[in-house]
């Protein structure tokens, strides 16, 4: 699959959803919110594809519809596609907006926006959550999000897929960087160590998540994924393709 849900191995259980159970020292959703069930530590990722675009309706009543059923605790964002908007435009009640816009080298074709990660994060969390990491190169955006109450980082990445050939390349050229500044943020956060979630969509298809060995062998791109996750001993929850003759919907 190219999305991907990584989180250190010892400290989340795999699930086949990207809503995916936390560790007990993860908050739970207030006992106040709608839920069926008892309190509940899941989140969602959606490549949405234009949060709010100009051509067609917002799919933000959508998502905020999505975030009260299921209680997220936050949802994660792919492709958001905001540069001029204002957070009120987009805000959903209960939850906090975090965002990192693209930072465009060029317009897309016919003008479209492209790119971006944002997350909501339940108003319980968002208190103690601060933005460790905005970064945009163009190809690559990744949002960092810490809780120090928690000891919890959330990172949101987004790639690009390569095309080179039009004259949009996202190769390691563009990638290393990018995790390389992750993994920077990551270090100086200290002692304890923190829980660590990475989640999104990196367009690496051939990546053969259950080994964490790529299909395609001498892919620089792949290579740099595979040494981030190992360095940081994260282990994938998503083995299945998502987006594949068709969209997988696979939250629960």
């Amino acid at each position: 699959p190219s999305d991907a849900t990584l989180s250190q191995s010892f400290h989340a259980k795999p699930v086949a959803s990207t809503n995916v159970s936390i560790s007990s020292s993860i908050p739970s959703v207030p006992s106040n919110a709608k839920s069926s069930n008892d309190p509940i530590r899941t989140f969602s990722v959606f490549n949405v594809r234009g949060l709010c675009p100009a051509t067609v309706p917002s799919k933000v009543p959508y998502l905020s519809d999505h975030l009260l059923e299921k209680t997220l605790l936050f949802m994660a964002i792919t492709e958001s596609w905001l540069q001029s908007h204002k957070d009120a435009e987009i805000q959903i009640d209960g939850y906090q907006l975090f965002r990192c816009d693209r930072n465009s080298r060029k317009r897309r074709k016919r003008g479209r926006l492209s790119g971006g990660v944002a997350a909501y994060v339940h108003d319980s969390l968002a208190d103690s959550t601060e933005v460790k990491l905005q970064y945009s190169n163009g190809a690559v955006e990744i949002l960092g999000l810490y809780s120090s109450s928690e000891n919890l980082f959330l990172g949101i990445v987004y790639r690009q897929p390569d095309d080179t050939a039009n004259g949009n390349p996202s190769t390691a050229k563009e990638f290393k960087p990018a995790l390389d500044k992750l993994q920077a943020v990551l270090s100086e956060i200290g002692e304890p160590s923190p829980n660590i979630l990475i989640c999104g969509d990196f367009n690496l298809p051939n990546h053969s998540w259950n080994e964490n060995i790529p299909n395609t062998r001498g892919n620089s791109s792949y290579d740099c994924l595979t040494h981030f996750m190992n360095i940081n001993f994260l282990s994938q929850h998503i083995n299945k393709a998502t987006h594949r003759d068709g969209n997988i919907w696979i939250w629960s």
